[in-house]
């Protein structure tokens, strides 16, 4: 879970230096309990660990 959030934030610290507004967004870190994908192979692994954003 703490590798997710510090994913998450390592992304909202980039959007901040880019100029979107705080209030523009918020982050969530689902860390294991949603995967994309149940499977252990490297592929599926790399889609685990994503960003999605919402606008």
């Amino acid at each position: 879970m703490s590798l997710g959030e510090q994913r998450a934030d390592a992304v909202r610290r980039w959007l901040l230096a880019e100029g979107v507004q705080p209030t523009q967004m918020t982050t969530l870190s689902y860390g294991e309990e949603q995967l994309t994908s149940a499977q252990t192979n490297d592929a599926a692994m790399r889609s685990n660990r994503r960003v999605v954003i919402k606008y």
